[in-house]
């Protein structure tokens, strides 16, 4: 049985997720490094995984660093001396350098981005990675354009390195489980009312999902249209800017429709029964690597709205639908039609489907992992 550490968040629902999935393969012993492990914790220690986790206060230069590299180090070597596998899930500098360190023993050192580690990282930061990346056997990106952009920032250098292998969605396993007859039911639990039209604005509490530009863009509408709108604001991810989350509720406010700010974390089960009641969702994110709530949603068979500064190779390619918008007033323009059609499904849910679960379930994707490990 190999024994892998995975350097990441534990409290994701990706990681306790990709996790998950390893296990069932019955193949590897996991260790988990994380600042974070509130969420989960029940749940690896149930399925016996070593949850390890580091205070990371390095603050004040190369010192401070070293000494909590050596911290850490201790800390990891009282569960095992060594590993097989190190996998580094979300990339900056640090876990880099942590990966370096214990794969000093031989062990195959993977690096994968998940997104906004390569579209909202400056180049200074590229510059000071570059180093601790010669260390990786294999550096894996959720999607071509993130590819692209990796390629460019290093001129090509770690090509041989680079694979695209994504994370499965085991949400859309749930939503197979669900029955159409549910739908209403769903709906009535979460608190939307029969004859409203049920709106999600993006999927977690960062600014670049630009919450309130679409809450003002909707704020244009006909009072007639907004009054039968249940507007859904997921936030449980990414809250760390309080004042904006104000601004958010002070703009709802005046709003003339319903909504909800929910902070609760969900497991696939929850999330899937929210996808299913949602009619229209809005992508307005600044960056994306075509994230898993995107795909979800596409499942669920929503009207999914996505801004022209937004490309998606994947959508593109297998001819999955969605309804492009140009800038903020372009979306209250379509969205106006939309509502005004009364027309919440209108894409190919079968072809739509048929495609995601070909490349996003987990009993597919598990493998394309396993190949590299």
């Amino acid at each position: 049985m190999k024994k892998i550490l995975i350097i990441g968040n534990a409290d994701s629902v990706f990681v306790k997720q990709y996790c998950e999935n390893l296990i069932k393969t019955h193949r590897y012993k996991i260790y988990l490094l994380t600042r974070n492990n509130s969420i989960y914790t029940k749940y690896y220690t149930n399925v016996g995984i070593n949850v390890i986790h580091y205070v990371r206060s390095y603050e004040g230069g190369k010192e401070r660093l070293y000494k909590f590299l050596v911290r850490t180090v201790h800390q990891v070597k009282q569960y095992s001396k060594e590993f097989d596998i190190i996998h580094v899930h979300y990339v900056d500098r640090v876990v880099l350098t942590l990966a370096k360190v214990f794969g000093k023993n031989g062990a195959k050192v993977i690096v994968s981005y998940w997104g906004s580690d390569i579209f909202r990282k400056k180049d200074i930061a590229f510059q000071k990675e570059e180093k601790v990346l010669e260390r990786a056997d294999v550096i894996t990106f959720v999607t071509k354009e993130m590819e692209k952009v990796f390629e460019k920032k290093y001129c090509g250098k770690f090509q041989d390195k680079l694979k695209i292998i994504d994370f499965g969605l085991s949400a859309i396993d749930e939503m197979d489980k669900l029955l159409v007859s549910e739908r209403e039911k769903i709906r009535k639990e979460i608190g939307i009312n029969k004859n409203e039209v049920a709106i999600a604005i993006g999927y977690n509490g960062i600014k670049e999902q630009q919450h309130l530009q679409v809450i003002r863009a909707i704020k244009q509408l006909n009072s007639d249209l907004r009054e039968n709108i249940y507007l859904y604001l997921h936030m449980s991810y990414g809250v760390s800017d309080k004042e904006y989350i104000r601004q958010i509720e002070r703009e709802l406010i005046d709003l003339g429709c319903r909504y909800n700010i929910s902070y609760k974390y969900m497991d696939s089960y929850d999330i899937a029964r929210l996808r299913s009641a949602i009619d229209i969702f809005i992508n307005a994110q600044t960056t994306d690597a075509l994230s898993a709530s995107m795909l979800e949603y596409l499942y669920s068979g929503c009207i999914v709205m996505n801004p022209k500064w937004l490309t998606y190779e994947f959508l593109e390619e297998n001819k999955i639908e969605y309804t492009e918008y140009k800038d903020f007033y372009d979306l209250k323009i379509k969205l106006e039609k939309i509502l005004l059609e009364k027309k919440y499904n209108i894409h190919d849910i079968k072809h739509t489907r048929e495609i995601i679960s070909k490349f996003y379930s987990w009993s597919n994707v598990i493998k394309k992992w396993e190949d590299i490990y």
